[in-house]
């Protein structure tokens, strides 16, 4: 990036590499600190005075010795090395520098505090926040500006995920709830809106142990019918808890997660596959119910995500299923990857998390019903 003229600091024209590297040298001859008695044995006043008539470049090259210089033990905790890239007349300089007022830039905002977000002002709720796709969700939607309440059985994993989140300067909450309890559910439901005056995101994120793999005529009813009703019940409590707070407030997004099984055949997944035709079934009903009141309700169908084999249930899932073809799970999925999908690979948790903060944002305000297709063509609508 080219400067577009002089930088103008107390109406003296100047670029602004030499204001920095003017600021950085007064700043190194004026000190008497513990930095000065460090550097003055290995550099005398008169190298100093000669450094200040070097041009500017120089000087931003004598600027980064001393910062380097300084860095060692005994003064790191005078030191801050930060980076600052700036244009030179048009040459990209990054240099470190000095703590203590030599630099005084403004910080690059990020996402978080900008204001530019997709989901800036937003409240967000994740039931399954500690899972591998609920907390790949929570930090797109923390990066894209929402506060972010976690919510699921582990309090450990969404600890976990809380402070990578609070690492990136966003805003959560952590509540330990059963989704498959409806009045936990709700009694959180209420308080999130009490707390923060709104629900503006749900997703539903929670992971269920089922049984993938066995023939209809191998599998028991208690193996079919568990994950059907598990996933049904979970989202149909959820979505009753946050829609009476969306619908007050006019507005509102209701996310569920579903996989292809919901309407490609094939042996070995009767039970989980109903379930996820359910999810999108509901996806649709919740969208005629609610639509009027401005809610929206979207179903990400996502087919499998090799990075939440060692964060999720999909691992112990896969593992029968594998070890008929004399497969690991690792190696089923990229078998599938190669033979099944019109782009040779399968989805990432980045992927699908951009995607869930992408149709819970206004940018997605005509769309409703929809199951979105985030297989990488191993399903074609």
């Amino acid at each position: 990036m080219r400067a577009c003229g002089p930088a103008v600091n107390n109406g003296c024209s100047k670029p602004p590499s030499v204001i920095v590297a003017n600021l950085a040298m007064d700043r190194f001859m004026r000190s008497r600190g513990a930095a000065e008695q460090n550097l003055s044995t290995r550099m005398k006043s008169s190298q100093l005075r000669s450094a200040m008539r070097l041009g500017a470049t120089a000087r931003l090259r004598v600027l980064e010795w001393l910062s380097r210089l300084v860095c060692d033990r005994s003064q790191r905790h005078r030191v801050l090395r930060a980076r600052h890239d700036f244009a030179f007349y048009g040459l990209k300089v990054t240099r470190t520098y000095l703590f203590g007022g030599v630099v005084r830039r403004p910080p690059m905002k990020s996402k978080i505090d900008s204001g530019t977000a997709l989901l800036t002002g937003k409240v967000a709720v994740i039931y399954g926040g500690g899972g591998a796709i609920g907390g790949a969700a929570a930090l797109a939607f923390a990066q894209e500006g929402a506060r972010v309440f976690l919510a699921g059985r582990t309090l450990g994993a969404l600890e976990e995920v809380a402070e990578r989140i609070r690492a990136l300067g966003g805003s959560v909450d952590v509540e330990r709830v059963d989704a498959l309890d409806a009045r936990a559910v709700e009694a959180h439901a209420q308080r999130v809106a009490e707390r923060a005056q709104r629900i503006d995101v749900v997703l539903n994120a929670i992971g269920l142990m089922h049984v993938q793999g066995k023939s209809f005529a191998d599998q028991t009813l208690d193996e079919f019918e568990a994950p059907i009703i598990g996933y049904a019940r979970a989202h149909f409590i959820i979505a009753k808890a946050v829609s009476q707070v969306m619908t007050r407030q006019g507005t509102g997004v209701i996310l569920a997660l579903s996989t292809p099984g919901s309407v490609l055949p094939g042996p070995g997944f009767m039970g989980y596959g109903v379930a996820c035709a359910a999810l999108e079934a509901m996806t649709r009903h919740l969208a005629g119910e609610l639509g009027a009141h401005g809610v929206r309700a979207i179903c990400l169908r996502a087919d499998a995500i090799p990075e939440a084999l060692s964060r999720s249930h999909s691992a112990q899932v896969f593992r029968e299923v594998a070890a008929k073809h004399g497969l690991t799970p690792e190696g089923m999925l990229q078998a599938h990857a190669e033979r099944d999908t019109l782009l040779r690979r399968l989805p990432t948790l980045q992927q699908v998390a951009q995607a869930a903060a992408f149709f819970a944002s206004e940018r997605a305000a005509a769309t409703t019903g929809a199951i979105v297709n985030l297989t990488c063509g191993s399903l074609v609508d």
